[in-house]
Parts: C-alpha cells; sequence; structure tokens
C-alpha cells in the first residue's frame, strides 16, 4: 500500500528454537504495530505470547517449541497537534505493563485496537483470555499469573482537535502549562466563550509577607508586588512595605541587612533625633528595633530565619530643649526610656505621653504565638498591649 494511510505486514524471521527465543517484526520508519500477534498461532503451546515496543512487535518462544514468527500489520503514525496545549498526540499509541495482575485501557480520546500477552510460563496460559495467537478476547485485563504476566495494548486517536479539547480540556484541570505558567479560563476571541489559556505565573505574592499587617500585597508583572496599605500608611517603595504616613519629619533609611543579629543603622542628619524609629518582617525576619547613640541612631537587627533583607527606618526631626519651670532642670521634648526584661513594661515621665514603642529581642524564635501576635511588622507594640 501507499499514502498516508498506508499499512503494511510485516513477519519476523524465525526465533531460535530455545526456551525465550524471540522473532522481530520491525515495521518501517515513521509506522507502528496497530495489530501485533504470534504467526501461525500456538500461543500456550510452542509460543510464550507477543508483545509490543513502540515500532516492534516481539513473538516469545515457549520451551515446547522450535521456532516462532512475529506478525505486525504496521500503520502510518503521524502526530496531531495537542489542543490541550500537551506534547503532540500520536494517531496510535501503545503501552505494556507486567505484574501478577495487569489491567489496561486506553487514554481519554483513544479506542483500543487489540491487546496481546505474554506469560514466560506456558503452561499457566490457559484460562487467561488470550487466543492462539496470543490477542486477548474481551477487556484487556489479567489477574493470578504465576509471578508475571505481560498485557500490551494498542490504541487508535479517535477524535479531531475540537472534540478531544471539549472531551479532554473543557477547563483548566486538563490543560497543561509550561513551568513558570498557569491557567486561567479567557475569552481571547470576545464572543463570550472562555477557554483555557497559559499566562506567566505571578509570583510577587508568593510567601511574601513585607507588607506586614498594615497592607496587602498585590501582584505587579510576573514576580513583582505592591502593597495596598491601611488608612494612615503609605507604601515605600524603596524598602517594598507600608510605613506610617507624616509631613514633619525626615526619613533615613538604613543599609540593607540579612543573618543573625545582622545590623542595620539608620542615623540621623546632624542636629537632628530619632522621633519613630522602623522597619519591616518583625517579628520573623527581624529581631526589631533599638534607638541608640543618645537618641540619634535607629538600629534594626535581623533574625536567625534568614527570609530576606531588612533595613532600619528613622524619622528624624527637631528635639528642643527646655526648663522645666518646676525643678529649673534642662527637659526635652521628645524623652527616651528603656526597659529590658521578661515582660518589660515601660511608662513616660509625668508630663509627657508615649507616642511610639519600639521593640526588639534576640530570642523572637522563642517568642510565643500569643507574644509575637502583640508586635507589628514595623516593630512597634501598642502602648497598651
Amino acid at each position: 500500500s501507499s499514502g498516508i494511510n498506508a499499512e503494511y505486514g510485516v513477519t519476523g524471521k524465525k526465533s531460535g528454537g530455545k526456551d525465550d527465543d524471540r522473532s522481530e517484526a520491525v515495521c518501517p520508519s515513521g509506522y507502528v504495530p496497530k495489530e501485533c500477534y504470534v504467526a501461525g498461532g500456538s500461543v500456550g503451546q510452542k509460543s510464550d505470547g507477543a508483545y509490543v515496543i513502540h515500532d516492534t512487535c516481539f513473538a516469545v518462544n515457549s520451551h515446547k517449541g522450535n521456532g516462532v514468527r512475529a506478525k505486525a500489520l504496521c500503520a502510518s503514525n503521524p502526530h496531531m497537534e495537542n489542543p490541550c496545549n500537551g506534547p503532540s498526540l500520536p494517531r496510535y499509541y501503545s503501552h505494556k505493563e507486567h505484574s501478577v495482575s495487569v489491567s489496561l485501557s486506553c487514554p481519554v480520546g483513544y479506542e483500543e485496537l487489540s491487546c496481546i500477552l505474554h506469560c514466560p510460563w506456558v503452561n499457566k496460559i490457559a484460562g487467561k483470555g488470550a487466543d492462539q495467537y496470543g490477542v486477548m478476547k474481551g477487556s484487556c485485563s489479567v489477574s493470578g499469573c504465576n509471578k508475571w504476566c505481560r498485557l500490551s495494548i494498542m490504541c487508535k486517536l479517535n477524535m479531531e482537535a475540537d472534540e478531544y479539547a471539549a472531551t479532554v480540556c473543557p477547563s483548566c484541570e486538563g490543560y497543561m502549562c509550561g513551568e513558570g505558567e498557569e491557567c486561567t479560563m479567557e475569552d481571547t476571541t470576545g464572543s463570550g466563550s472562555f477557554k483555557p489559556t497559559c499566562k506567566a505565573r505571578q509570583t510577587g505574592c508568593d510567601d511574601n509577607d513585607r507588607c506586614g499587617d498594615n497592607g496587602v500585597c498585590v501582584p505587579v508583572g510576573s514576580n513583582d508586588y505592591s502593597c495596598n496599605c491601611n488608612a494612615d500608611f503609605e507604601y515605600n517603595r524603596l524598602i517594598g512595605t507600608c510605613l506610617p504616613i507624616h509631613t514633619l519629619w525626615t526619613t533615613v533609611l538604613g543599609e540593607e541587612a540579612i543573618g543573625d543579629e545582622a545590623v542595620s543603622s539608620a542615623v540621623c542628619p546632624e542636629g537632628q533625633k530619632v522621633m519613630r524609629c522602623h522597619t519591616y518582617g518583625a517579628p520573623t525576619a527581624s529581631d526589631g528595633v533599638t534607638i541608640e547613640n543618645s537618641g540619634s541612631q535607629c538600629v534594626a537587627r535581623a533574625s536567625h530565619a534568614l527570609s530576606y533583607s531588612i533595613r532600619a527606618v528613622a524619622y528624624c526631626g527637631g528635639r528642643s530643649a527646655m526648663r522645666d519651670p518646676c525643678t529649673g532642670d534642662e527637659i526635652y521634648s521628645t524623652e527616651y526610656r528603656m526597659d529590658a526584661a521578661l515582660s518589660p513594661s515601660i511608662e513616660c515621665p509625668s508630663g509627657y505621653i508615649m507616642a511610639s514603642c519600639a521593640f526588639h529581642s534576640p530570642y523572637t524564635q522563642f517568642m510565643t504565638e500569643a507574644a509575637k501576635a502583640q508586635i507589628s511588622s514595623i516593630s512597634s507594640v501598642q502602648p497598651d498591649a
């Protein structure tokens, strides 16, 4: 025969006469077996049966035989583009398995053409459902084999592309996308008909807590993000988190730091002091902040978690001096207090109100969940916490 739908019968050379000697019927290039069997029969007597691997049909001689021949009906095997975005679909497909019990079926979109049996113990073939050529009659399944039986199934694609897509991948569940992609249902033609479509998977918000508890992560592009911040907070793109809005002070950022107890320091300009001291990722990526160097420096320390780099953020402003009208002592518009203990507590001096309360602990990994819940992601504590 000739042409794209050509089929060829191929008979292998006679095998040797020893047990398990094989005859091979090899299809021409671009062709595969749609049928495979033992020529002349004798399965269960002189032959152990037949099986298929790729383009070759094998027939196996038994210990009672004196040589067998494999017979294959070979068919052209063009491939169809897969409408479900997977590997191209061959017109013909074969598969084999061996075990004590085997059951095979064709993939969705394919119909069964033939199923054949191979059992190395010829005396155990009787009753397994195969005819004298090794072809299974009925279902492509076998059980109760002595050690193992091998089944080979041959299938043919029986759907055109549109029908295959409607059957196999009408939704994203059956649609195949590559690494770094995800499937979404899209109306690509504007007709109101939604079909599975692969798009680059957005990873900017994957395992990303940098917006903290004062904002929500918003994907941007394929791997970037932004933050929708709560009222009184704004997104700072330089450090990628939500910070309190202010209009009075100078913002100073420390260098990036990562690694247990790694330090980021934000130093206020000369003549200014720290009015607020923040970081981000507390109390996981960061162990918190301290105000140092007589109030001129905001210091953030990274934690053991190594989640991502952190930075100190200082809001700097003027700190004016005045005389206490009661004592005559020099006092300042801003005072700093610190306490370190298992359960620290701070109160402001008489006549002052608490404007902010900053947190730091070198042992954040040992804090209870209840304790962590009192710490905001910018490393502050509510005055009444």
